[in-house]
């Protein structure tokens, strides 16, 4: 099972879930649980602001100049 806790992810750690369906899980870590809140509210306030976030409220790659409206954003 691959625990997802912040630590580094390695290309092997990638391959082993797409290709060999290793298990994957989120910490329930306390600290990392926090983090990851932290991360959510400053993403929403950024929606709500209108400040453009790559790969959330743009494309990606050569489309990241598109922008996707905060009703089609989960």
């Amino acid at each position: 099972m691959f625990i997802i806790d912040g630590g580094n992810i390695s290309f092997n750690d990638i391959i082993a879930v797409a290709r060999d369906g290793v298990a994957v899980k989120i910490s329930k870590n306390k600290g990392f649980v926090r983090r990851m809140e932290r991360t959510q509210q400053m993403l929403m306030e950024s929606m709500r602001q209108g400040v453009p976030v790559y790969g959330v409220t743009t494309g990606y790659g050569k489309s990241c100049g598109s922008r996707i409206s905060h009703g089609m954003s989960p």
